[in-house]
């Protein structure tokens, strides 16, 4: 059952797409118009959620369901939890290179695997 906050996307491949227009679309737009930015990476057909996104963050607190990006992950095996490093060097570097391929029309699909998830 999807708990709002705390359940994560299930398993799965998805297409990605650009979300234009989003007020966070807006706001990454000029903050990252050093990429061009324009629209936001959207996990499209993600069952029982809607709009998520691949974007920046460091822990679960900075997402509700989406996808962080880092250049570096910690794993806290005795809390349980885990933070992310260089956020927003990873994503810029993600959107690079994968907002062109779909402006040109090409599908691109990220697949999503829950491995060592209880």
């Amino acid at each position: 059952m999807k708990v709002q906050n705390e359940t994560r996307i299930p398993a799965g491949t998805y297409e990605i797409k650009l979300r234009q227009g989003s007020p966070m679309a807006k706001r990454y737009d000029a903050a990252y118009s050093c990429v061009d930015h324009s629209g936001m990476l959207w996990l499209k057909e993600v069952p029982n959620f809607s709009y998520v996104y691949l974007h920046v963050g460091n822990d679960d607190d900075d997402s509700s369901g989406c996808i962080l990006v880092g250049c570096s992950a910690y794993l806290d095996i005795m809390g349980g939890g885990g933070t992310l490093g260089r956020s927003k060097d990873a994503y810029k570097a993600l959107y690079k290179k994968v907002q062109p391929v779909i402006l040109a029309g090409e599908k691109v699909f990220i697949t999503i695997k829950n491995e060592g998830v209880k």
